[in-house]
Formats: C-alpha cells, sequence, structure tokens
C-alpha cells in the first residue's frame, strides 16, 4: 500500500525541511549552505507532490478507458499501433531446432553486461578484502550478494530454464513443428509465440508451451507500478499478455502473465483472434506500490 498520500508527504517534507534550516542557519551558521539546500529540499518535494497529482488524474482515466476498450480505439493509438505494426512485424525461429533457438534467445546482450558487471564488483569485493584483511568485514557481505548475482545471470544466460523445462515429460516434435511456424514477439527477456497448435512463451525464469485447446482466452494487463525511493514520486506502467488457461487435471482456471510493450499485446490479441475467431475484450488494470 502507498506509505502516505501526497499532501502528508509533502507536509513531513516542508517540517524536516525547516527543522534542517533552522539547524544549519541557527546552531551552525553555515547561513547560504542552509538557504541552498532547503531552497532545493522544497523544488523537489512540490514537484514531487504536483507530478503524483497529476498523474493520479491521469491513472483514473487511463484506467477507466483500459477497461472499457476506449483506450484502443483513438485515433492517435490505432494510428500509432499500425505504424509500430509496419515497422516491427511478428518474427520467425531462425534456427533449425526449436531447443537451439530458444537456447539463442536467452544468450542475449543484456545478459551478458549484467554477468560482466557482477564479475566486475566481485573481483573487487574480494581485492578490497585482500588489500585492506583488517577491515575485510564490510565487504563480507559484497562477496555473497555478488556471486549470487553472478550466479543467476549465468544460469539465464546458459538456459537453465529451457534445459529445466527440457526434462519434463513433453511431446518435443510436435511442440516443435508448432515452436518452428509459429509467429514470436520479443520483449526484454521475454518472448510470446503463437505457435500451430501451441502457445509458447518464455520469461528468465521458465518456459511454457500451452495447448490451444486449454486457452479460454487471452487478455490485456496494465499495471502501474508505482514506488517512492526516498518518498519521492515515480511511476511506471507495464503491460501484460495474459493467457486464462483451464488445468487439464482439476479444471480450474489459472493465469500466465508475460510482460510486452502495449503495442505488443495489442498484436497478440489481434493474432489470436485470428487464430481462434474470438479473444476477450476483458482487460485489467491494477496499481502495484513499492514503498
Amino acid at each position: 500500500m502507498r506509505p502516505t498520500s501526497p499532501l502528508l508527504t509533502l507536509i513531513l517534507w516542508v517540517v524536516c525541511t525547516i527543522a534542517v534550516f533552522i539547524v544549519l542557519f541557527i546552531f551552525i551558521g553555515l547561513k547560504v549552505q542552509a538557504v541552498i539546500v532547503c531552497v532545493v529540499c522544497l523544488v523537489i518535494a512540490f514537484s514531487s507532490y504536483f507530478r503524483e497529482i497529476k498523474a493520479n488524474c491521469s491513472a483514473v482515466r487511463k484506467e477507466k478507458d483500459f477497461k472499457n476498450g476506449d483506450y484502443f480505439r483513438s485515433p492517435a493509438w490505432k494510428e500509432a499501433y499500425l505504424q509500430y505494426k509496419e515497422l516491427h512485424p511478428f518474427e520467425h525461429p531462425q534456427e533449425r531446432t526449436m531447443k537451439d533457438d530458444l537456447f539463442r534467445r536467452y544468450r542475449s546482450r543484456e545478459t551478458f553486461l549484467y554477468i560482466l558487471m557482477y564479475l566486475i564488483l566481485l573481483v573487487g569485493t574480494i581485492a578490497g578484502m585482500i588489500y585492506d584483511f583488517d577491515k575485510k568485514y564490510p565487504f563480507c557481505l559484497g562477496v555473497p550478494m555478488f556471486g549470487w548475482l553472478l550466479i543467476d545471470s549465468l544460469n539465464t544466460f546458459t538456459g537453465k530454464p529451457v534445459r529445466k523445462w527440457l526434462k519434463h515429460d513433453i511431446d518435443y516434435p510436435t511442440l516443435e513443428t508448432s515452436y518452428q511456424h509459429g509467429s514470436m514477439l520479443t520483449y526484454k527477456g521475454n518472448g510470446f509465440n503463437l505457435g500451430t497448435t501451441h502457445i509458447h512463451a518464455y520469461t528468465p525464469q521458465t518456459v511454457y508451451a500451452i495447448d490451444y485447446e486449454l486457452v479460454k482466452s487471452i487478455t490485456g494487463k496494465m499495471v502501474r507500478a508505482v514506488s517512492y525511493d526516498n518518498t519521492i514520486f515515480d511511476e511506471e506502467y507495464k503491460h501484460f499478455a495474459v493467457i486464462h488457461v483451464r488445468l487439464p487435471e482439476s479444471g480450474n482456471m489459472t493465469q500466465v502473465e508475460i510482460e510486452l510493450n502495449p503495442f505488443q499485446v495489442e498484436m497478440i490479441l489481434d493474432e489470436f483472434a485470428r487464430i481462434k475467431g474470438s479473444v476477450s475484450t476483458q482487460n485489467e488494470f491494477t496499481v502495484k506500490y513499492d514503498s
């Protein structure tokens, strides 16, 4: 939940700024520094307050339009969508086998850069411990943390989710035929492939292959991720294609969410409608707070 209201956050900033001003100006005697620091703090506080108020009003309108479908019916959206679709059409697997294609997609440049960054941080931490052995304790937490992050990135780069998925009891020839003839979109570390008999998808954590017979619908989901870094407001909108799946054993419904950009989500909905003949228009809007 949101820690405080925007107005209360602003009041707290003003009170703290006044307290800092009194300490610096009266008790320490740093008059010029006191004025500069306090002016900067007040500018940050008020700009964050008005930005959050404006963003909240915009989010209310966006939620309403997203749920009733008006979000996708505006001329501006349609024009931008058609332009994106023309410039970024569906792609098709390039490797000879499904396994090779999935392994290649996990070996992304972003993951490789993360590996280099964590390796440099780990080596630097170990070097700091060796250089200043008497004060090694501040470095002790860095070794396991950067080591774990490095191992996690290496597992992703080497395709651990693919190897884990291939160990399951799957009909590989059928899935490979469906995958190789599918239409795919990728975003960040995620992929969504509308195959001939299955929906294939992957995230940095796992790989999915879902029979069309088990898919009830695909819907769009918009998440407003709100954060307060040191009480400073910030927001980011994330978009997901949500696959609604009926489990074959129990008959219960479950969901698989794949993050894409908003145009890609619309492309998935349009293509799924073409394949299945119908598509759900019930879109979901949620707000996630990270305080």
